[in-house]
Formats: C-alpha cells, sequence, structure tokens
C-alpha cells in the first residue's frame, strides 16, 4: 500500500512540474516576441533580424511545449504501468 502512495505522490509531483514549466516556457516565449516586437526601429534591416528572431522563438516555444507534452504522457503513462519503464528507459539510453 506505501508503495502505491508513494507512487501517486511521485506522480503528482512530476505532474506539478511538468505543468509549472510549460507555463512559464508560455510566458517566457510570450514576453520575448512583445519585448522584441515593440522594439522594432523601422529600418527594414534591423526589422527583418527581429522578424527571424520572432519566428525561431515562437518555433522553440511550440517544440518545448510539445516535448514537454510528450514527457508529462510519458511519465503517466510509466507510473501507471510498470512495465513501460524498461520501455521508457531503453528510448531514452
Amino acid at each position: 500500500m506505501s508503495s502505491s502512495i508513494e507512487v501517486n505522490a511521485e506522480f503528482k509531483v512530476s505532474a506539478f512540474s511538468g505543468t509549472i514549466c510549460m507555463a512559464l516556457d508560455v510566458f517566457v516565449t510570450d514576453l520575448l516576441c512583445y519585448d522584441l516586437n515593440i522594439r522594432r526601429t523601422g529600418f527594414s534591416g534591423t526589422d527583418s533580424i527581429v522578424a527571424h528572431l520572432v519566428f525561431y522563438i515562437m518555433g522553440r516555444g511550440i517544440l518545448l511545449r510539445f516535448l514537454q507534452a510528450i514527457m508529462l504522457a510519458t511519465v503517466s503513462a510509466a507510473l501507471q504501468h510498470w512495465w513501460s519503464l524498461i520501455c521508457i528507459s531503453r528510448i531514452w539510453a
């Protein structure tokens, strides 16, 4: 019984930290894009660089959210099915 409680508590902590990380990534991505957009100068060369940076930051933010969602789903599945821990350790090794 105590093993089940420990696994459940571990899952809750892992899910909470994953959710916090996803929320902070959204916040940082939005803040960086906003900050770069208000710093546009009106010069085409500089604005082009800023547009490329915003595109890069948005792509990075989307990729990180996707990877963190996969990680959360993987941890959830692994803690519910002990045999999947072996599969996950083989994939990431």
